[in-house]
């Protein structure tokens, strides 16, 4: 009997559940192939993408400098984000799989809000200490101004 073609009264709700589920699982077999440590080099896709305007819409890593701490936010099955010291940067982006590099090797860094005047100089040096780990690693910065 066909999907189109069913009689009044059976219950077929579990068809589409079933498919979504397998398409899933070969999907997640399919991306376990791959390499678990940090991004990938895909070379066919966009270094960053043109058309982001906002900062929910980043698929890729996305680095938030504050004046005592790093956020990370990056997408799984969800948007998470974790606290880090500079020091332990390289470590987290190394541990990330590769379903969190969509764009490749490339991040968002993006300095918090609003600085204390008297921490400008303190800033910027957390800044470019994180830009030189990046660079080391071999990943693309893509600065965004904070708002």
């Amino acid at each position: 009997m066909s999907l189109f073609n069913r009689k009044p009264g059976r219950s077929y709700n579990y068809i589409l559940p079933l498919l979504i589920t397998i398409a899933c699982y070969s999907f997640s077999c399919k991306e376990s192939k791959q390499s678990s440590m940090g991004p990938s080099d895909q070379n066919n896709l966009p270094a960053t993408p043109k058309n982001i305007s906002d900062a929910s819409q980043w698929a890729n890593p996305f680095i938030i400098i504050s004046t005592d701490k790093l956020i990370v936010r990056y997408r799984t099955a969800t948007i998470e984000q974790k606290q880090l010291s500079i020091d332990d940067l390289p470590a987290f982006l190394r541990s990330l799989p590769p379903e969190c590099w969509p764009y490749g090797k490339v991040v968002a860094v993006q300095e918090s809000g609003v600085i204390d005047p008297t921490m400008i100089k303190e800033s910027q040096r957390r800044k470019d200490s994180v830009i030189k780990i990046l660079n080391d690693m071999g990943i693309k910065v893509d600065l965004w101004p904070s708002r």
